[in-house]
């Protein structure tokens, strides 16, 4: 799933809370407010690595070794 994909999806769950997203900066402190409220898991990683290529798209800050480590299975 895309980043725009996640977005959209995430910001209808905190839309459902009532919390603030105007913001991208409301988004890293609504993943927490969201893992605090789930009992926490692996709920932020697909957030977090969505952001980070996001970022890279545009930055090209990444090589193809870094980029392959960050979308490998967490703990692998």
């Amino acid at each position: 799933m895309g980043r725009g994909a996640t977005a959209q999806i995430f910001r209808a769950v905190v839309e459902q809370r009532g919390w603030e997203h105007s913001r991208h900066g409301h988004y890293h402190n609504n993943v927490s407010r969201l893992r605090s409220e789930t009992g926490g898991g692996d709920f932020a990683r697909p957030f977090v690595v969505a952001s980070v290529l996001h970022e890279n798209f545009y930055e090209d800050q990444m090589d193809t070794h870094d980029v392959a480590h960050v979308l490998r299975p967490a703990g692998k």
